[in-house]
């Protein structure tokens, strides 16, 4: 006996409410794969910075811009505008660059550290660079790009987070030139060291703060964020280029494209997930490498 339209149509009416059911619970699982995966490039990153730091002592540091002190002895002053300018552009070369150049031996990418041609690396893009989440490891205006930025600390160029601004120890005394584990008085494990960084999903490589190469923007927002009572962790689609009368401008925002967290790597190595609704204060402490404030974790994830 056949079915008569009716029944049918009751067929595909509870096959669409199932379909609908399952739909969410599908998107919610491929969201938690991506999630993972974010997690585990930023544990690759960790460990990569430890094993720098292991090799070397210290952890890489954010590089600087042609203009900064120590300035290349073969710079070229008139760009500059004078000796005591701090700024100008990119870096002058390799000695110059930032973190994530520093990194690609401690994540098999020997052969990239070591290629001749600037080119060929700034138009390599790296799937650990990147959170399945927001992007694909792909070029965007010709350039690799990167999703994840280093803890910059409270003051915006190093001085009590991990990154440092490269030259910053020597124009202020007491300051040290590259921070050590030794640096990190809060304590490893209470210490952000990388974590991702809002971005505008609909803007990228023309932003601010995507728009030059992850290996040499010079001490820019492509490879640091900061850690403020105002600067907490926010969701992609609030980056501030959406409402800024600039379009262009960049964030100094940690941040993701997750639903109501970011993925975090501590200086211990270890990956955790923040809370968009993390304390501002709570933030800062975990930015802060030398305030000797706890860290109630309740307030974090």
């Amino acid at each position: 006996m056949g079915f008569t339209l009716v029944e049918l149509l009751v067929v595909i009416t509870i096959i669409g409410i199932l379909i609908a059911l399952l739909l969410p619970a599908v998107q919610g699982a491929r969201e938690s794969a991506r999630r993972a995966q974010c997690a585990n490039n930023l544990k690759q990153i960790a460990l990569a910075f430890l094993n720098y730091h292991s090799a070397h002592d210290a952890f890489p540091d954010g590089g600087k811009n042609i203009c900064d002190h120590p300035r290349h002895g073969a710079a070229d002053g008139s760009r500059c505008g004078g000796a005591d300018n701090w700024g100008c552009c990119s870096p002058w070369d390799r000695s110059e660059w930032s973190w994530p150049y520093a990194l690609l031996p401690y994540l098999e990418q020997q052969a990239l550290y070591d290629q001749t041609s600037d080119s060929v690396i700034y138009r390599t893009p790296l799937p650990v660079w990147h959170c399945p989440t927001r992007r694909r490891a792909v070029l965007y205006n010709g350039q690799a790009k990167i999703d994840y930025a280093g803890n910059a600390g409270s003051y915006g160029d190093g001085r009590d987070g991990i990154i440092i601004r490269r030259g910053l120890g020597l124009a202020s005394p007491g300051l040290p030139t590259y921070i050590k584990l030794d640096h990190v008085r809060d304590g490893a494990s209470n210490t952000l060291l990388v974590a991702e960084k809002q971005l505008n999903p609909d803007r990228f490589g023309q932003t601010y703060d995507d728009n030059e190469p992850y290996v040499a923007p010079g001490w820019d927002s492509e490879m640091f964020r900061l850690g403020t009572t105002t600067y907490v962790p926010k969701h992609d689609s609030q980056h501030p280029s959406y409402t800024a009368s600039d379009p262009y401008v960049g964030s100094n925002y940690f941040g993701s494209a997750h639903p109501g967290m970011m993925n975090a790597a501590l200086c211990d190595g270890s990956v955790r997930a923040i809370s968009f609704g993390i304390t501002p204060e709570m933030f800062r402490r975990l930015c802060v490498r030398n305030d000797k404030q706890p860290i109630d974790w309740s307030q974090v994830q």
